[in-house]
């Protein structure tokens, strides 16, 4: 949210479910930025202080109080509940046309309450910005019809002029990497970073980190488009989408020629301010010690990337790799337009966040002893806590006392997809041939002729469960290393 409106003092509570956590984050920090003074549990709650009676103090001593419902919140027991009641407590004594309670919807769902079924609701979906601009209606009202001049002073519904998210995943909850993030913002905003690549290996939260990013910055830029490169697309497909992309003309004609085209990008590039994140570019590299080097077929990405490189612009193109391509990572390069982030494990902090949500037992020490095992890689904490709590009955210190392999996410992965039935690893072989999202529908098709629906939708709750696959809009996906790792199973299954 750009900072346009000047400081007004609001105090503004905002209530959440703690799976709701990332949004209300969000809300907090946009909230910020229009020069107000929110306060949520995470960022305001001092170490020692009486949280309950803190909270009480909080709820009764703001200007409103945001209540962000989903299907979490109004299901959920708890002190959320708590909350609710202690500010319609505060609302009963203000005048009858006080707006004091603002309920605010991040998905479809029904307030229990009868008091706010009453009460008008915002909506952060399904655009975020559009309910956020309803919300600051109500809380700088003074503001509503200020006309801002420039795209510096302009709202993010009237500066954005095309975002198109394609693939990009949802992250659900977001660990740690706050000092990443603030980095990356500094080098993308202050910086002016022409490209910038986030680079480790798989499972460490290279895309969730990315997808964060671009949550943050989305309302700097006059266009946002994020492209997934997990099916391999060759560079001149890519080219073509994003001039498509940025033109808004899907039946533009284009040069015949890849220099032509790569130049009229880079025109584009010039003269709006656009933000590019591709994601998984490993896919067409070379491993091995030809790492860093791109497959046959798919070298004219090296002339794409040099140019965004060192032909000047206005935009920032953001990739993830496992692997840095050689004409990115050149030691001789001295100017600034090119930053490699080289991104590691969680801290034991971060990654406890993880352990908890698996509801695991376990000492501080034992905790850091997997941890360190598993170099904080999320996506392997994940499927090892998933083991713990179905293998151990949830105890680390059971787990650690049996002798551990060597580690790696291979070995991580070999462990968990052993532990599968034969209907789980069905399951996840169709989904990762596929490659992107899969149906439910076309799923139980697909699988129908060995197994029985019962048997497939167990299966895919139990790999729920284990963290092995998502589900969004359209069906359910593979997390991309998982995808590369079924692949190479079944290549090693026709080889041998």
């Amino acid at each position: 949210m750009k900072n346009y409106y000047s400081a007004i003092e609001k105090n503004i509570f905002i209530s959440y479910a703690r799976e709701d956590q990332d949004i209300a984050l969000r809300l907090y920090s946009d909230f910020m930025s229009a020069g107000l003074k929110p306060w949520i549990d995470k960022e305001n709650l001092l170490p020692g202080q009486n949280w309950k009676q803190t909270i009480t103090k909080a709820i009764a001593e703001s200007s409103y109080f945001i209540a962000l419902l989903s299907t979490n919140s109004v299901s959920k027991k708890g002190y959320i509940q708590k909350e609710l009641k202690i500010a319609f407590d505060v609302w009963s004594e203000l005048p009858p046309s006080t707006i004091f309670i603002i309920p605010v919807r991040i998905e479809d769902c029904e307030p229990l309450y009868d008091e706010l079924l009453h009460l008008h609701w915002a909506d952060l979906f399904p655009s975020y910005e559009k309910g956020l601009e309803k919300i600051l209606q109500v809380l700088q009202p003074e503001k509503e019809n200020t006309n801002h001049q420039g795209i510096q002073e302009k709202s993010r519904e009237d500066s954005i002029k095309s975002m198109d998210f394609g693939d990009a995943p949802n992250i659900g909850n977001f660990y740690g990497r706050r000092d990443e993030l603030a980095l990356l913002e500094k080098i993308i905003v202050e910086d002016n970073c022409q490209v910038i690549g986030i680079v480790g290996m798989g499972g460490i939260g290279k895309t969730a980190l990315a997808v964060k990013l671009t949550q943050n910055i989305e309302n700097k830029f006059d266009y946002v488009l994020w492209r997934s490169f997990i099916n391999a697309p060759p560079v001149e497909e890519i080219v073509q989408d994003v001039l498509r992309f940025l033109s808004s003309n899907n039946s533009l004609e284009l040069p015949s020629n890849f220099d032509e085209q790569l130049e009229l990008m880079l025109d584009y590039l010039k003269t709006n301010k656009c933000l590019i994140i591709f994601d998984s570019m490993e896919v067409m590299m070379k491993g091995g010690e030809l790492a860093g080097n791109y497959r046959e077929g798919y070298e004219l990405y090296k002339q794409m990337f040099t140019s965004l490189a060192e032909s000047p612009h206005n935009s920032c193109i953001v990739f993830t790799s496992r692997v840095k391509p050689l004409e990115l990572s050149n030691s001789k390069r001295t100017n600034l337009s090119v930053r490699i982030m080289d991104l590691d494990g969680l801290s034991v902090l971060a990654s406890k966040e993880i352990i908890d949500e698996y509801s695991l037992a376990g000492s501080a020490d034992e905790i850091k002893k997997v941890v360190s095992l598993y170099s904080g890689n999320p996506l392997a904490l994940k499927l090892v806590a998933a083991t713990i709590q179905d293998w151990y009955d949830g105890n680390i210190g059971q787990f650690i006392k049996e002798p551990q392999p060597a580690v790696s996410l291979d070995s991580v992965l070999d462990n968990q997809f052993n532990q599968l039935n034969d209907t789980e690893k069905e399951v996840v072989y169709r989904i990762g041939i596929h490659r992107d999202s899969l149906p439910l529908s076309k799923l139980l098709n697909d699988t129908k002729s060995t197994k029985n629906k019962n048997q497939i939708l167990e299966s895919i709750q139990s790999l729920s469960r284990k963290s092995m696959i998502a589900e969004d809009e359209i069906g359910f996906s593979l997390p991309s290393v998982l995808i590369e790792y079924i692949n190479q199973r079944l290549v090693e299954k026709i080889v041998t």
